[in-house]
């Protein structure tokens, strides 16, 4: 047993949202390491996000760059 645990994540190809999200995350790289380091990212984070509107998760921040 190698001690790995494998996860797949399914994106709608049919919808342009997660489309443009599995886009996004294969030009990042390693994908396995992307999402790692955005779990990560989120663990850090203070604001506890769980209640907020999912719309709202996606909302550019006022101090990140536009990209």
């Amino acid at each position: 047993m190698s001690g790995r645990k494998c996860k797949s994540i399914s994106f709608d190809l049919t919808e342009t949202h997660e489309r443009e999200l599995l886009a996004h995350a294969q030009s990042q790289g390693k994908f396995s390491r992307y999402v790692k380091r955005l779990i990560a990212a989120d663990r850090a984070k203070v604001v506890n996000t769980s209640s907020m509107p999912f719309e709202h998760l996606f909302e550019q921040r006022k101090d990140e760059p536009s990209s």
